[in-house]
């Protein structure tokens, strides 16, 4: 199984989740991370307290909340619920984390301007190198000496050729 992880915004901490005991903050930390790339956490509750090495009663009371209508969250969907129940058949199949594409799209936005920045820093960066170190003398001998002894190969073999045309 790839190493996953799970990206937690800043606005966490403006959400009503953080009016909850930090074990249940926690638990949603763990179903970012088991989600990976996906919006499902494809586990019941005694699998995600196997994986989590939490008890399973405080992720059974977790669930419950993230299943629960929040009248307090920023995030108006589903009535606030984080999560919604995936039955498949008869059986229950895990959970879908709901706001989870809203986040990843943030997500990919966020990624391309975090590359741009990037890319201006590291020319900056380059750039004020090259102020701080100029070509030095060596430097500039070197490059003379590859122009001349290229401009003297060039001679020889235009002199040799004109040689040629004449015989």
């Amino acid at each position: 199984m790839p190493a996953e992880f799970g990206i937690i915004y800043q606005a966490i901490f403006r959400s009503s989740l953080m009016d909850q005991p930090v074990e249940i903050r926690y638990v949603w930390d763990c179903m970012l991370v088991l989600s990976g790339s996906t919006p499902f956490v494809r586990m019941g509750p005694r699998a995600i307290a196997h994986e989590t090495h939490l008890p399973l009663d405080l992720v059974q009371t977790a669930l419950r909340v993230f299943l629960s209508p929040d009248p307090e969250s920023t995030t108006r969907d589903h009535e606030g619920r984080r999560l919604e129940l995936i039955e498949e058949g008869n059986e229950r199949a895990g959970y879908r984390i709901l706001n989870k594409e809203i986040w990843k799209s943030r997500s990919a936005e966020d990624r391309k301007i975090a590359r741009r920045s990037a890319d201006t820093a590291r020319k900056r960066i380059k750039r004020a190198a090259a102020k701080e170190s100029p070509e030095t003398d060596l430097d500039k001998s070197r490059k003379r000496f590859e122009r001349t002894r290229v401009s003297e190969l060039r001679r020889v073999a235009y002199a040799q050729k004109m040689q040629g045309d004449k015989e």
